[in-house]
This record gives C-alpha cells, structure tokens and sequence, in this order.
C-alpha cells in the first residue's frame, strides 16, 4: 500500500470501521481496474502501429503506381493531340493552297475577259 492509501484507509476506518474501511477501499481499487482495463483497449499497441506502416507504405507504393500511369496516359494523349493538330494545320495549309491557285486562275481568267 501506498502512503496516499494507506492515508485514505485511516480515514475511512475512523469514520466507517475497519470492516468497511477495507471493503470500501477494495471497490475502489476494483472500479480503478476496470476503468484502466476498459480503456486499455482503445489505446493502440505496437501491433497497431506496425499495422499502419505497412498499410502506410502500400498506399504509397499504390500512389507512385498510379502517378507513373497517369503520366505515361498523359504523355500519350498529349501526342495524340499533337497529331491531330499537326495534321488540323496541314489540312489547312493545303487548303488555302488550293484556295490561292484557284483564286489566282480566276483572277487572270477575269483580266484576260476584260
């Protein structure tokens, strides 16, 4: 027994008696068990924290995964609309090449009628 319980017993034993003194003092010490074992479960353990570092380095195993394959899809849908652009451009090119010649031949069709 501490000296704080052992206080608490002479306490107890003046005002209660010896019997009850003790028998007060053993609930006590009872309710305090049951309280620390009640919470001993919601505290995490080592096993708890191994836990989370595992599952830890597979998430972030799984995010480096993930963010290689976005980017290799990102690198690939970039070229793919680098083409199609390039080719957007071309088509007009040969267009307005078209368009230029024809103009051009009506033009000199106009001023030869004149």
């Amino acid at each position: 027994m501490t000296a704080l319980e052992l206080k608490a017993y002479e306490i107890f034993k003046s005002k209660l008696g010896e019997a009850d003194a003790g028998t007060v003092l053993q609930f006590i010490d009872e309710k305090a068990q049951e309280k620390v074992l009640a919470q001993k479960d919601s505290f995490a353990s080592k096993d708890d924290f191994r836990k989370l570092e595992h599952d830890d380095s597979r998430v972030e195993q799984t995010v480096k995964t993930e963010t290689v394959r976005l980017e290799s899809l990102i690198k690939t849908e970039f070229s793919r609309l680098e083409i199609s652009v390039e080719r957007g451009f071309k088509e007009q090119l040969k267009w307005l090449i078209v368009l230029l010649f024809g103009f051009a031949s009506l033009i000199i069709t106009v001023i030869k009628l004149l």
